[in-house]
């Protein structure tokens, strides 16, 4: 089915799945309809426009996986505003500086955490509080602070589930080119961003997703599980808009428990599995997953970062261990095209690759001079395509950095991601470009000596980071493992023999150093700066 993306967010969807009597939301053991979900969007956005919500103004939404942020999303685009999308765990300094910022007018939060963020919150905020079990009917179980019309302090707000308002009808005035989120990303130039993304962005995603891997769904009967926070790109643009538009039913999870993944998949005969490297690696290593009926599962999906060896073969292995013929695909993409850019598809898998280019995408391999390098040397990798984000917020100099003109006179990205390209299409990610070291006057790719570390068993992560000693380079490499901060000189030489195996002699690093725990960015990635911190 192919439809005009120069709608909103809402209304693209809803024409997609208007006419769907299956579940669009599993949260717990309430299963909404799609009916029911339209139903929802509807009484918060005649909510949001009695308070005077209009088109160009700005939502926060703020929420873990539940289907509050569902319907808040969807329930801001059909008012005809734009949704700034921010970790719920985010410090209040932190909420309220990306609020100020963006200049949000109202604010959809989880009531866990509002007494200790109100206090900082901007004045005047249309503020919405919301408990996970407003969909689970059990209202007994709400918190103080649902139940409250106003805060200790005096402040009014509001309960997720005692909202309404008419319905604005304001969908048929938004466009495909309005801006519809925010979204807040390392960036490309590895600098904190806040991301412009349209409508048009996100309904294009869509489209090449249905283009790259629609043939494998199986229409109203697809059950995706997802962890992807809706903060993120991939979990926003694939996790929620495409599953909504494939009118798939969307399990969601306020938090990752493994134990739990295989009871899941067998109670709602799961078909296709969305996430990251960690969840994966958690499952292959989880023993009621292993033993679980996994034979409705056929597409597994991961992104945000790199997929180990270990990993890929564990999760396969329990994959056909529970019945299914299903096969790990990995992909790769960034906020500044809404998620995906690369996959592998579950009929055309490489594993250690990134996969091809999205259907409706370009991606190449350039040079320092943004030119096109050799099939498999290697380069920075760029995009081209609908889903280019409008541009960083308020920040026209970084964007026009990181734009350039190709030869076909398109708007290409440039990543900030090294990788190569073989003869069939399939790039290889070699790490980030700021992240590359250079050893006596060798190029030195910490994700090549990452993935080597972590072929060691008792190796859970590895992070290769430049260090300086009088004022000469070195590669210092940190190990996650059981021994923590205290790695046994044993362990340490092991480590070392095993690398001097694989890797050229400049790629060896100088320290190995253990940790308990690595150090994580919002979005569940290994903290580079604070482990090169830890080196000064």
């Amino acid at each position: 089915m192919t439809k005009s993306t120069s709608v909103g967010l809402y209304r693209y969807m809803r024409e997609y799945s208007e006419k769907c009597d299956c579940p669009a939301l599993i949260f717990g053991d309430r299963v909404l309809s799609y009916s029911e979900f339209f139903s929802e969007i509807d009484r918060v956005a005649g909510f949001l426009s009695a308070k005077g919500i209009k088109k160009g103004d700005v939502v926060c939404v703020c929420l873990r996986n539940m289907p509050q942020i569902a319907v808040a999303v969807y329930a801001v685009n059909k008012a005809g505003a734009t949704a700034n999308m921010v970790h719920a765990m985010n410090t209040p300094l932190g909420l309220r500086k990306l609020m100020e910022q963006t200049k949000s007018k109202a604010l959809f939060i989880e009531d866990i955490f509002y007494e200790g963020y109100a206090p900082y919150l901007p004045e005047n905020v249309v503020t919405v509080v919301c408990n996970v079990n407003d969909y689970a009917g059990k209202k007994e179980e709400r918190s103080p602070v649902c139940t409250a019309e106003f805060d200790k302090n005096g402040k009014k707000r509001y309960a997720f589930t005692e909202i309404d308002g008419e319905d604005p009808r304001f969908e048929e005035t938004v466009s495909g080119d309005d801006v519809c989120c925010y979204m807040h990303s390392g960036g490309t130039t590895g600098e904190p961003k806040t991301v412009e993304l349209t409508n048009r962005n996100f309904n294009e995603m869509v489209l090449a997703a249905e283009g790259t891997v629609g043939k494998f769904f199986n229409t109203e009967n697809e059950v995706a599980y997802t962890v992807l926070p809706m903060f993120h790109g991939f979990g926003l643009g694939f996790g929620l808009h495409t599953m909504m538009c494939m009118r798939c039913a969307l399990i969601m999870v306020a938090s990752f428990d493994s134990a739990e993944v295989g009871k899941l998949i067998e109670k709602y005969k799961v078909t296709l599995l969305t996430g990251v490297p960690m969840m994966y690696k958690k499952l292959a290593a989880d023993e009621s997953f292993k033993k679980a009926d996994l034979s409705t599962v056929r597409q597994a999906y991961c992104g945000g970062d790199s997929l180990d060896e270990a990993t890929i073969n564990g999760i396969n292995a329990a994959f056909e261990k529970g019945g299914s013929k299903c096969r790990i695909c990995e992909g790769y993409g960034l906020t500044e095209a809404v998620s995906v850019v690369t996959t592998n598809r579950p009929d055309n898998i490489k594993n250690g690759t990134i996969g091809v280019v999205i259907d409706g995408a370009k991606a190449g391999i350039f040079d320092e001079n943004y030119k096109p390098v050799k099939n498999g040397e290697i380069g920075e990798i760029c995009m081209s395509g609908k889903t280019l984000m409008k541009g960083y917020f308020e920040d026209a100099e970084t964007t026009a950095s990181v734009i350039f003109e190709g030869s076909d006179g398109e708007k290409w990205l440039k990543t900030g991601d090294l990788g190569s390209m073989d003869d069939d299409g399939f790039i290889t990610f070699k790490g980030r470009k700021k992240r590359m070291i250079v050893i006596s006057g060798f190029n030195v790719f910490p994700v090549e000596i990452e993935k080597s570390a972590k072929e060691i068993g008792f190796v859970r992560e590895a992070c290769a980071v430049e260090g300086s000693e009088k004022e000469k380079p070195f590669v210092a490499l940190f190990v996650e493992t059981d021994e923590g901060e205290n790695l046994s000189e044993e362990r340490k030489a092991e480590i070392e023999k095993h690398l001097q195996k694989w890797l050229p002699k400049w790629s060896l690093p100088k320290k190995v150093l253990g940790v308990k725990n690595m150090p994580r960015t919002a979005v569940g990635k290994i903290d580079v700066g604070r482990l090169e911190k830890t080196l000064k």
